[in-house]
C-alpha cells in the first residue's frame, strides 16, 4: 500500500500548518511571560521536523490522512501492517522530541494502537520534563486544539494525572499558560 499524491499533499499542508500554529503560540508565550525568549524561540524552529524524515514520514502521511478521513466521514481502511508502522512512527516521534512527556518517562509508555489520542494503561511519569519542553508541549496542545476547534484546557483536564503524571509546579505552569492564551 502506497500513499497517493493527494494524501501526501494533505500531510504537507496539515503538518506545515501545525508547525506554524505551534510557532504562533510560542511567540504568544514569549510575549505574555517574557520567557527565556531565545531558548524558547529555538524550539519553534525545530518543532516536529522529525515528521519529514523516515521512519516517521511515510506513516505520518497515513496518520494525517486517517484523521482527515475521520473528520470528513470518508471510509479509509488501514491494513494491520500499516497500523503497526503508524504506532512505531508515533513511538519514534515521541521518543525523539522532548516536547512529548513520553520522552522524559522514567517508567516507559505505550501508545494506544487503536486511538493515539486515548491514554494507554500506563501513566507516563513526566515529572523530570523541563520548563521549556513543557512550554513547547502546551504550544503543541494549543495548536492541535485550534486545528480541531476544541479547547486545550479540556485536553489537559482529560490527560493530566490520567495519561501523564506531572508535578504540582508543572501542572500549575500548564494551566497558567492555557488559561492566559485561551482567554485571548
Amino acid at each position: 500500500m502506497e500513499y497517493t499524491e493527494e494524501m501526501y499533499d494533505w500531510y504537507l499542508k496539515r503538518t506545515r500548518k501545525h508547525i506554524f500554529l505551534v510557532s504562533k503560540y510560542i511567540i504568544e508565550m514569549i510575549y505574555h511571560y517574557g520567557l527565556a525568549g531565545m531558548d524558547l524561540f529555538a524550539h519553534k524552529e525545530t518543532h516536529d521536523l522529525s515528521k519529514f524524515e523516515e521512519p516517521e514520514k511515510t506513516p505520518y502521511v497515513f496518520i494525517t490522512w486517517q484523521y482527515y478521513c475521520q473528520r470528513n466521514n470518508i471510509d479509509f481502511y488501514v491494513p494491520d501492517t500499516y497500523k503497526i508502522l503508524m504506532k512505531n512512527a508515533t513511538e519514534h516521534h515521541v521518543m525523539s522530541n522532548p516536547h512529548h512527556p513520553e520522552f522524559h518517562s522514567k517508567n516507559g509508555f505505550e501508545i494506544n494502537s487503536e486511538n493515539r489520542d486515548i491514554a494507554s494503561n500506563i501513566l507516563v511519569d513526566a515529572t523530570s520534563m523541563p520548563d521549556l519542553d513543557i512550554c513547547e508541549m502546551v504550544a503543541d496542545w494549543l495548536a492541535v486544539s485550534e486545528e480541531r476547534n476544541t479547547k486545550a484546557k479540556d485536553w489537559a483536564d482529560n490527560n493530566i494525572g490520567i495519561r501523564w503524571k506531572f508535578n504540582e509546579k508543572q501542572v500549575e505552569r500548564i494551566y497558567q499558560i492555557i488559561n492566559t492564551i485561551e482567554k485571548n
